[in-house]
């Protein structure tokens, strides 16, 4: 019997879940899983450019299991983009880090990261640094039902509680 395979630490989670070909209809059946592994295999090799060795230890798997899921994903997104399929990351068996998510108040784009104390945050898209940690994806019911929690940032100053006015 094999052994069981352990979880894969994901630190980041996907901005955009779902991706389909915007002239070319699809059916489920065209649909293509990325794991969140195999998502955070990417990310950390082709966006951090991390070596697989680093990589692997970042998410606590062994370098060729790291390999593995790195292959499996280019695979599946070649596939996609090369058939037009429609691709949705999701699924794995994958345990995550403590992630904050945030929304930018200056083109509302959402995502999630692991939040280090002190750490300067900036919106990936716009890069703009007026943020809200989200607990809601609805900004405005955000600061009304969320006020205690909230802690919004203007140009490097932390105000508390301003109901969205920035």
């Amino acid at each position: 019997m094999p052994r069981p395979k352990g979880k894969r630490l994901v630190h980041s989670m996907p901005c955009c879940c779902h991706f389909t070909p915007a002239d070319i209809q699809t059916a489920k059946s065209d649909r293509i899983i990325l794991n969140l592994d195999e998502f955070e295999a990417l990310r950390l090799s082709d966006i951090e450019t991390l070596y697989q060795v680093q990589a692997a230890e970042k998410m606590e798997v062994s370098r060729p299991t790291f390999t593995r899921l790195l292959e499996s994903a280019h695979r599946k997104v070649a596939q996609a983009i090369v058939h037009g399929k429609e691709l949705k990351i999701e699924g794995g068996n994958v345990k995550s880090v403590k992630l904050q998510r945030f929304i930018c108040n200056g083109c509302n784009r959402t995502w999630a990261v692991v939040h280090k104390k002190g750490a300067t945050m900036e919106c990936p898209v716009c890069h703009g640094k007026c943020l809200c940690s989200q607990h809601n994806t609805d900004h405005s019911k955000h600061h009304e039902q969320h006020q205690a929690k909230c802690t919004c940032r203007n140009n490097g100053k932390i105000n508390k509680n301003n109901k969205g006015k920035e």
